[in-house]
């Protein structure tokens, strides 16, 4: 199968992560149970049964991306996750209908095993082709 399994997560850039996780473990039975932090940015992520959210915020203005995001729309979903069975099929179905790849298919690998990510781009109006 050549198709989307799951989702697998859900990234939003927020103005603070940390406030945004705590309101969402309080009001929503969120736990947290991963923090990545680094002098740019802090990524906490947060789930409640299946469902895995990441608060993203920057902490200095040198992302320009985020700082206007945030300037312009406020907190808001920046990615969306989803696990598939077959990267390699789901990536020639993507490039056969045309999906802009943004970042191609990478691995990343560390102690606690190894993932493949492709980034593609959407508008929220857009569909994944069906054939």
């Amino acid at each position: 199968m050549d198709g989307l399994a799951d989702f697998h997560h859900v990234e939003f850039r927020v103005s603070n992560a940390l406030q945004a996780s705590f309101w969402y473990c309080c009001c929503f039975g969120f736990s947290r149970f991963a923090i990545n932090e680094d002098e740019n940015t802090t990524s906490i992520a947060i789930r409640n049964g299946r469902v895995i959210f990441i608060m993203k915020s920057t902490h200095n203005e040198t992302d320009l991306e985020s700082s206007h995001q945030m300037s312009t729309h406020g907190d808001a979903v920046k990615d969306v996750a989803f696990r598939v069975d077959n990267i390699d099929a789901f990536e020639e179905r993507l490039v056969r209908n045309k999906v802009q790849i943004l970042l191609p298919k990478t691995t990343l690998e560390d102690e606690h095993g190894l993932v493949t990510i492709l980034k593609l781009q959407s508008n929220v109006s857009c569909r994944l082709p069906s054939c």
